[in-house]
């Protein structure tokens, strides 16, 4: 069965001979949806050819296709081959707009081209470069790409961050404000000269992430103090370790603990912002997973304590366990009648909020294992007291009783 490829070129009116799909694997990549006839014809001629040889047919059909007319061509060609000379590279658009201002300023009576007028004659300011050096990959991007290096080692990229920070205007330290200045380095750079990475991707892999590249090349400890004055932490892309994330977690319990602090989500956003302005303040930075990281790897807070109480003995506390035992135990009514019954034996008439979570805690602590909270009762025997859940816990009960007996008898 033929091939998509083979299909289409059989098919296609430009195509009068069927090509069998051997044939067509001979044949030079074409595409007949967008390229020209005449493109397609000169790119059969040139194909074995060599590069000299397809550049000087790239001068001659620029020549006599380009809209500029002849003299207009000889003047930005020769502008070109000026700023060349003077910044040692092709230039970029952005290097010619700065050298023709230099110009202007040192010699007022010798006028140049303006870039824009350039990208007016030729269509774009690639293609006047093209036009000019005989170079069909003109393109920056492409030119970057081809003398990218194989790999970044760290010290690669801790000295470009260093480079950016000593020439930028120190008022943002935000990764996107790094990318928008190394681009413009590149674009202007001679080729193969300068190795600057702006994927952060590798400065995850070789440093663990854009705030570590601050911390290392220095930038942390000049600006540190300033940035935690302002409350303003530093965001970058981290790949944790479900041991790290853990790990961060049992610092925060225990320094809830210590506190006299339930754990909750928002105690762990205040821990979080408080350590990391003070390593701020240090010229350091500390990595420790947001809350929606913790949320979104690792599931429920109260799942995570039970999953540190099993994983590591010690690492929580007991009331930190039971009351992440209470926050995802399903408890029946009958449960929470059961318990109310029990504790209004032990207290009597003591029953009160206070009096039963003092007996709860105990209870907990006796039985190792989760009791329903006094808020729980409420929701399950709504009362304006405590105390009168009592009698509304034991009828509900004779009543489940009765109903049972009657099942039963039947």
């Amino acid at each position: 069965m033929p091939s998509r490829k083979a299909a289409h070129i059989t098919s296609s009116p430009a195509s009068p001979h069927p090509l069998t799909e051997d044939q067509v694997a001979q044949q030079p990549f074409r595409d007949y949806r967008v390229a020209d006839k005449l493109a397609i014809r000169i790119f059969r001629v040139l194909y074995d050819r060599s590069e000299a040889e397809q550049r000087l047919v790239l001068r001659a059909t620029s020549l006599r296709l380009s809209v500029a007319q002849p003299e207009d061509r000889a003047e930005v060609f020769a502008a070109l081959r000026a700023c060349e000379a003077a910044v040692g590279h092709p230039p970029s658009r952005r290097a010619y707009r700065e050298w023709t201002a230099k110009e202007a300023a040192e010699n007022p009576d010798r006028t140049w081209p303006t870039d824009e007028r350039i990208r007016a004659l030729f269509g774009s300011w690639l293609r006047a470069r093209s036009a000019y050096s005989g170079d069909p990959l003109g393109d920056i991007d492409a030119r970057r790409l081809r003398h990218r290096p194989d790999r970044y080692e760290p010290e690669d990229l801790v000295a470009g961050v260093r480079d950016w920070w000593k020439n930028s205007d120190k008022s943002s330290v935000h990764f996107k404000d790094y990318v928008a200045a190394t681009r413009r380095r590149l674009a202007d750079a001679q080729e193969g000269t300068l190795r600057l990475c702006i994927t952060e991707s590798v400065f995850c892999d070789r440093l663990g992430g854009w705030p570590q590249a601050l911390q290392a090349a220095g930038v942390l400890s000049e600006v540190g103090d300033e940035l935690a004055a302002r409350g303003q932490l530093i965001k970058g892309v981290k790949r944790h370790a479900d041991e790290q994330v853990l790990d961060w977690l049992e610092s925060f319990l225990r320094w809830a603990a210590n506190n006299g602090l339930l754990g909750t989500k928002d105690e762990y956003k205040a821990w979080r912002a408080r350590q990391m302005s003070d390593a701020l303040r240090r010229g350091e930075h500390l990595p420790i997973p947001s809350w929606s990281t913790v949320r979104d790897r690792m599931g429920a807070l109260a799942r995570l304590v039970i999953r540190l109480a099993d994983e590591r003995p010690g690492s929580v506390t007991h009331d930190q366990l039971m009351r992440a035992l209470n926050d995802i135990a399903e408890w029946t009514k009958a449960d929470v009648a059961h318990t109310v019954v029990e504790a209004a034996e032990s207290l009597g008439d003591d029953f009160g909020v206070y009096a039963f979570g003092t007996w709860r805690d105990a209870r907990q602590r006796q039985l190792g294992a989760a009791v329903p909270s006094s808020n729980l009762v409420r929701r399950h025997f709504p009362t304006r007291l405590l105390s009168d859940a009592v009698p509304a816990a034991r009828l509900y009960l004779a009543e489940m009783q009765s109903s049972e007996g009657q099942c039963s008898n039947e």
